[in-house]
């Protein structure tokens, strides 16, 4: 997560993205990510922040996960427009999400749950820890 210490924090107007109906405005530190917003957006919208998409008004590009609001132009009464999108591969995003990597998957193992305890995972993955594995109650 980014030092919100010195950023100032900006007001966000989060929008559906095709009509246009008001969301939720947040109060975000400049310095957060594009993810981070995304994170906070699941209480809103119920939507986990892997099946969401945020694109500037006027920009059909959607914002990368990693970007900085701040260096995005976003900032203080600038909307943001928010749509979701379905899961590719249900069962393989959902396996990446609880695992943290695809290692394993539709590999036969031992068991009914491979990779149970992800502290036995003997692969070489990076998993970020603010994104992975992901834990929905």
């Amino acid at each position: 997560m980014a030092d919100d210490s010195a950023a100032p924090d900006a007001c966000i107007k989060v929008r559906y993205a095709l009509s246009g109906e008001d969301i939720v405005s947040l109060t975000v530190a400049a310095t957060s990510s594009v993810y981070e917003l995304k994170l906070r957006l699941e209480e809103s919208t119920s939507i986990p922040a892997e099946y969401q998409s945020l694109l500037l008004d006027g920009d059909a590009t959607p914002l990368p996960d990693d970007a900085v609001l701040r260096d995005q132009g976003i900032d203080a009464g600038r909307a943001v427009l928010f749509t979701k999108r379905a899961p590719e591969q249900p069962d393989l995003e959902l396996f990446t999400l609880c695992q943290g990597c695809s290692c394993g998957f539709r590999e036969e193992q031992q068991g009914c749950c491979p990779g149970e305890d992800l502290e036995m995972k003997q692969c070489d993955c990076q998993r970020s820890p603010d994104r992975f594995p992901r834990v929905f109650q």
